[in-house]
């Protein structure tokens, strides 16, 4: 079942609105909100062995996700879809 802070994620990305883990009102996703959540799940991604790689989530927002990378790419060529593909691809391999 999709709550409204999943459906908020994943409509709005880390540019938008996020809901906080905590106070439950609406952030900037860039604001204090992510690292919020980290803190608040710390313990159990340390017992579940996933801390470092979920340590470097934060950093995302700084340089964006997936989704940012390709909006940003379409909107310099619109009509260039097959270029963008191909661009997400070498960063992938970068």
């Amino acid at each position: 079942m999709s709550t409204p802070a999943t459906w908020r994620a994943a409509r709005e990305r880390a540019d938008g609105l996020l809901i906080h883990p905590v106070s439950m009102g609406t952030r900037p996703g860039r604001g204090r909100g992510p690292r919020a959540l980290f803190d608040q799940v710390r313990e159990a991604l340390e017992d579940n062995g996933d801390l470092m790689p979920a340590q470097d989530a934060p950093g995302l927002l700084e340089t964006g996700d997936g989704a940012r990378v390709q909006r940003c790419l379409l909107r310099r060529a619109p009509a260039a879809l097959r270029g963008v593909a191909a661009a997400c691809a070498r960063l992938t391999q970068a």
